[in-house]
């Protein structure tokens, strides 16, 4: 069993060590976080609806157009501040270069 005055100078040295660090470290974990975030944006962004038309809000696994795990809510149309939404996306929803991929939502694979 450690002694408490060995515990303290441990914590103490600790402590030191991410003062020491953190003035040094700070800026690249922000550049790193801004990287990743970065990534994981869909550019463009994404809108998911459901086939009644509700507006999904939350976190989506998706896994090639299977949803896999969706925790969040479900915002229906009417309550929607942008008006009706349509059911099905428009040419312009569609990115260039996935308009002439024929996707099916009901595929299991």
């Amino acid at each position: 069993m450690a002694q408490p005055g060995l515990s303290l100078a441990i914590g103490d040295a600790l402590l030191g060590l991410v003062d020491w660090a953190w003035p040094r470290v700070a800026p690249r974990v922000d550049d790193l976080f801004d990287r990743v975030a970065d990534a994981l944006r869909p550019d463009p962004p994404l809108s998911i609806r459901s086939l009644e038309g509700h507006l999904l809000t939350g976190l989506i696994i998706v896994d090639r157009g299977q949803v896999l795990l969706f925790i969040g809510s479900r915002v229906p149309a009417a309550s929607s501040t942008q008006g009706a939404i349509p059911l099905g996306p428009s040419h312009h929803d569609i990115p260039p270069w996935a308009r002439d991929l024929e996707v099916d939502p009901y595929r299991r694979s």
